[in-house]
């Protein structure tokens, strides 16, 4: 099977058509997940049947239009460059521009456009220039013929046999899109969710945003619609979409800048493990260098573009800086974005009203395409992933060992933005007053889940003041904060829990549960070795719940299999450490030389750890991970997991 050249018409395809009712666009207060069907002109169907004996998938007509437009060039860049010279105080209004160059960030760049055009060398101008002709006047799939049209034979043939333009038959499609606007959007609302769906409609959705939603949302396919799929299993149907994805971004088939931002960013969601190297962090550069390179977070002077198009680049400016904040919450590394994502005297406003998707000249106002309740827990979302991401800048700015002990002047800081949060952060309290009868479960996960970021913020904040404050009686307060965070997180967790929430859940709520294990199994050390006499804490059974927790999560995310093994193999070594401390307390000194290897477990040893060693090794992520005791044979005793 092979793509047709692009001179063959096939506009005697007449996909099936498939009759159905709109989708919503705001999910309703009585049943937690009900999609409707959408109207659609069809799709091919995928099947367990032989490929061979399948029909060949829609493809995009290839024929050669007049709205298809041709790739960019340097002539393109040349002529946006002069149009600027020439006007430099005015916005340009180029309706063939597409593609953005912003040059502010480039000091030689600035300089010669300021010294062409007789500009103050001091403006500091935000400078975004046109550089590639406009598809504004022709269908998303028009970027896609343009580009399959430069490719040669062989690669076409490569790609049509890898289906990247397939679909699932539209009753499992329709379900995943409503998947993932009810249950990923609030967590990554980078989509004009109201155009979204009437391109998807009209069959007008760019392919790689299309796979890309249909791979988050087959997260949280239910068993019913896995089972009626043509996949075995959850995994195998994300995996399916994940590598069209990837093969369309590969392959450079899509052109738009901000499709591309978006589609980046919800392929991070994909990742199993250290070792991978196309992990969350790598889709998270490559989204964010396309935002650098367009200038999508800095103030627009240069160019005329409608008040949607600004709000919705601000949205996706910000959704996109949180969501490398939460990313770097889970891989424990700086962010991506660094200091310099905006200027103070430039950034661009953040709240509710960069949500208004309606377009001006309407008729009727339109209801919004999300409920007042996922407007503000989204906003408030975004505001916590930039203090989590500032907050994790700042202790990765310090040495380790530190050098000297941290500023008191950067811990003002941060508390003082902790503060300014916590007005909007939800008590313990407010979860258990909601109405869980008649509120959708979309929507129940909302105040957990900002409680639960703001556990994770405090986690952060106070292990940098226990680990790098001089002040010994602050570090003490710390550590004991810390505790105080970790046992709010875990009465988070048995919220969600009790509600059967945990599949509804966003990827970042696995990394809250790491770090919160961390802190606890830090307090299990310490309870057991730092004296002869050890403590008694709940730090054990608190560990042991979310560790049962990690296994209901990994059925939607996976890499809780990983974090899963990694706190058993580090309460293996804690237990073994003890064992031995008991066997040279229990023996003479000159039998515990010949004593050859640990007694077996007692009872207590089975109260406090969650397993033996060597025994239920967590089949599922031993066979992801298969060399993961060879890359972590560090004895977790020995140190503060974070």
């Amino acid at each position: 099977m092979s793509l047709t050249p692009p001179e063959a018409d096939l506009d005697q395809q007449h996909p099936r058509q498939v009759a159905s009712t709109p989708l919503r666009t705001s999910p309703p207060r009585s049943a937690p997940l009900r999609p409707a069907m959408i109207a659609r002109n069809g799709g091919h169907v995928e099947s367990k049947t032989p490929r061979s004996a399948r029909p060949d998938p829609v493809q995009p007509n290839l024929r050669r239009t007049a709205c298809v437009p041709s790739s960019s060039s340097s002539v393109d860049i040349i002529r946006s460059l002069e149009n600027f010279i020439d006007n430099p105080d005015s916005p340009i209004d180029d309706e063939h521009g597409v593609a953005i160059v912003h040059a502010t960030n480039n000091k030689a760049f600035t300089s010669i456009l300021n010294a062409a055009a007789d500009t103050d060398e001091n403006s500091r101008r935000n400078v975004h220039l046109y550089a590639g002709p406009s598809t504004s006047a022709c269908s998303a799939m028009g970027r896609y013929r343009e580009a399959i049209g430069r490719l040669d034979s062989p690669t076409r043939r490569f790609l049509a046999e890898k289906g990247v333009f397939d679909l699932p038959d539209a009753h499992l499609a329709d379900n995943l899109v409503q998947n993932f606007f009810d249950y990923a959007d609030p967590h990554v609302p980078l989509i004009d969710k109201t155009d979204f769906l009437e391109r998807y409609a009209t069959r007008n959705v760019p392919p790689l945003l299309l796979q890309s939603v249909l791979f988050v949302g087959s997260h949280f396919a239910c068993d019913e619609h896995v089972a009626a799929s043509p996949w075995a299993t959850r995994t195998e149907m994300t995996a399916s979409f994940f590598e069209k994805a990837k093969l369309l971004a590969d392959f450079e088939l899509e052109s738009d800048q901000i499709t591309l931002v978006q589609s980046f960013v919800l392929l991070a969601e994909r990742w199993f493990g250290w070792t991978e190297e196309r992990n969350t962090r790598y889709w998270m550069s490559r989204a964010v260098n396309v935002a650098y390179m367009m200038g999508l977070h800095r103030k627009i002077e240069t160019l005329n573009i409608s008040p949607l198009q600004q709000r919705l680049w601000t949205r996706v400016a910000w959704v996109t800086m949180a969501k490398d904040c939460f990313v770097a919450a889970i891989f424990g590394t700086p962010t991506i974005i660094d200091d310099r994502w905006t200027d103070e005297s430039e950034e661009p406003v953040w709240d509710s009203s960069c949500f208004d998707e309606s377009r001006e000249g309407q008729a009727v106002e339109s209801e919004p395409s999300r409920s007042p309740e996922t407007i503000k827990y989204s906003t408030t979302l975004v505001w916590l992933g930039a203090l989590v991401g500032m907050t994790i800048n700042k202790l990765h700015a310090i040495p380790n060992p530190p050098t000297e002990p941290m500023a008191s002047a950067v811990l003002d800081e941060l508390h003082g933005k902790m503060d300014q949060y916590a007005t909007n952060c939800p008590d313990l309290i407010d979860m258990e007053l909601q109405d869980t009868a008649t509120t959708p479960k979309a929507q129940l996960i909302y105040q957990p889940l900002l409680r639960a970021a703001h556990c994770l913020l405090c986690l952060f904040y106070h292990w940098a003041r226990s680990e790098k404050h001089s002040d010994v009686a602050i570090k003490l307060e710390s550590r004991r904060m810390s505790q105080n965070a970790a046992h709010d997180f875990c009465e988070v967790m048995s919220y969600l829990r009790a509600y059967s929430l945990f599949p509804y859940c966003p990827l970042w709520l696995v990394a809250g549960v790491f770090h919160t294990m961390a802190v606890l199994l830090s307090d299990c050390r310490n309870a057991l070795l730092e004296s002869d006499e050890p403590r008694k804490t709940s730090s054990f059974r608190l560990l042991r719940q979310l560790n049962e927790d990690l296994g209901i999560l990994e059925e939607t995310w996976k890499p809780a299999g990983w974090f899963r093994e990694l706190i058993r193999i580090s309460l293996s070594r804690l237990q073994e450490r003890i064992r031995k401390r008991k066997e040279d307390q229990s023996q003479p000194p000159e039998l515990g030389l010949q004593s050859q290897g640990a007694p077996g477990p007692s009872a207590l040893d089975s109260a406090l750890f969650c397993e033996s060693p060597g025994s239920g090794l967590f089949e599922s992520a031993r066979e992801l991970f298969p060399d993961l005791e060879y890359v972590f044979n560090w004895n977790s005793a020995d140190a503060f997991l974070l």
